[in-house]
């Protein structure tokens, strides 16, 4: 079930970026939105109408968070940087090496910033869900608190991007992560993250309220 929806999900992006890259004449750009907006139709008949978030299209009824350390994007298939079920992430491959994540991104037009380089916030998104990922890494469930970055020279539209993060360990119930981006060996970005404790990998994370409530189509994870 889940592989259509990632190659659904290639298309779409391809689609985005073809967008991005023309300058189309009016009569183009007009079939375009009509196609565009069959599209839509046809899936919206098969939408769930949330809440949402970036581990599922919608709550299982276990309530519990799918844990696929040699392959990420399984955990976070929805993420709008890293998720292969999100049609405006780009490509990418995010696993677990110990309590490390290791991966690669290229990165599409859709995320550019400064001439040749990726976008200074899909970079901080992209550091942001890799830190999530080494707290999820170490048993541990945190959110967000702060995340301090250190941009050190531009991240390159294209080529590809090698990531990685770590936890240093739980204290004080916080968790301290360090995560970089690298290109050719070099880092161009790093962020230090601090995330609140909430819990363990393997406990219940949705709401119990919503345990029993349906999609016509759930997500693959």
């Amino acid at each position: 079930m889940r592989s259509h929806l990632a190659a659904m999900a290639r298309e779409l992006g391809r689609l985005a970026n073809s967008a991005r890259v023309s300058a189309p004449p009016e009569d183009v750009a007009e079939k375009v939105g009509i196609l565009s907006r069959q599209a839509c139709e046809l899936l919206d008949a098969h939408a769930w109408s949330g809440p949402y978030a970036v581990e599922q299209l919608a709550p299982p009824a276990n309530r519990l968070l799918v844990w696929e350390p040699a392959d990420l994007r399984r955990t976070i298939p929805y993420s709008p940087v890293l998720g292969d079920l999100n049609p405006m992430s780009g490509e990418a491959r995010v696993w677990a090496d110990g309590d490390a994540i290791r991966g690669t991104l290229r990165a599409d037009p859709i995320h550019a910033g400064p001439l040749g380089a990726v976008h200074g916030g899909v970079v901080a998104s992209v550091l942001d869900e890799l830190t999530s990922l080494a707290v999820l890494a170490t048993g541990h469930v945190g959110y967000t608190k702060s995340l301090t970055i250190d941009y050190r020279r531009p991240t390159p539209l294209g080529p590809a991007l090698e990531l990685w993060a770590q936890t240093a360990g739980i204290a004080g119930g916080v968790l301290l992560t360090s995560a970089e981006i690298r290109h050719d060996g070099r880092v161009t970005v790093s962020a230090v993250s601090v995330h609140k404790a909430a819990g363990r990998r393997d406990d219940p994370i949705y709401p119990a309220d919503d345990r029993d409530r349906r999609s016509p189509q759930r997500g693959g994870t």
